[in-house]
């Protein structure tokens, strides 16, 4: 982008001149244009079988919570998740309820 001052006296052309200068190209995408192909990034993504081992009874509010949002709620359940970082965190809260393969 180019600056210009603006000079004492001549506003009107200088101000046109300064939004002639600072106008810029924008490109316009619709809302159903993919940027970004989506099946080829769930592709890439591994899985992470987990099962639960143990109850939940005597635990507290948030690692059930955790237990539930992980699809499991019963002991012998397993459940395929995406190998994320959330994922690994909720596995981590509450590994000691759980098995990894």
């Amino acid at each position: 982008m180019t600056e210009k001052k603006i000079a004492k006296g001549s506003n009107s052309d200088s101000i046109e001149n300064l939004v002639e200068s600072q106008k810029e190209e924008v490109v316009i995408t619709s809302k159903n244009e993919k940027l970004i192909d989506d099946s080829s990034i769930s592709d890439k993504k591994s899985k992470i079988k987990i099962q639960q081992i143990a109850s939940s009874a005597g635990h507290n509010k948030s690692q059930i919570a955790t237990l539930k949002g992980l699809s499991l709620n019963k002991i012998g359940k397993i459940a395929e998740l995406e190998d994320t970082v959330f994922v690994r965190g909720m596995v981590n809260k509450v590994k000691h309820l759980l098995r990894v393969f």
